[in-house]
């Protein structure tokens, strides 16, 4: 999975095998080790769009009927805002993660999406 945070904008990109497993158990998530902890990320589903941080854990959460759709359809994002309790908005952005037209990273694209636009 991967995150992507710009002003108030949190984006999550899942590999295939992580849609499933949001699927299948409700929840995916990401760790990355940094000098003084771990940071990890998490979708999971639940009763409606939500966000929060708890120490060195940013948990995103998406409606569990409205992930279970997502998962197992042709469906390639799903946005919600998220507005916080001094009425700033947040938009939560999540996506099926595709693979590049023209790969120049060393980057393992193997179990991302197919590209849906191969000619462009």
């Amino acid at each position: 999975m991967k995150l992507r945070i710009k002003g108030p904008s949190v984006r999550l990109r899942l590999s295939q095998t992580e849609v499933r497993t949001l699927a299948a158990t409700g929840r995916c998530a990401e760790a990355t080790p940094l000098p003084g902890g771990t940071f990890t990320y998490a979708l999971q589903a639940g009763p409606d769009y939500a966000a929060h941080l708890d120490g060195s854990t940013l948990t995103v959460q998406v409606p569990e009927a409205v992930a279970t759709k997502w998962a197992e359809s042709d469906q390639v994002s799903l946005s919600s805002p998220l507005v916080l309790e001094d009425g700033t908005e947040v938009k939560l952005l999540i996506e099926k993660d595709f693979q590049c037209l023209a790969p120049d990273r060393d980057e393992d694209e193997s179990d991302l999406f197919p590209n849906p636009n191969p000619h462009c």
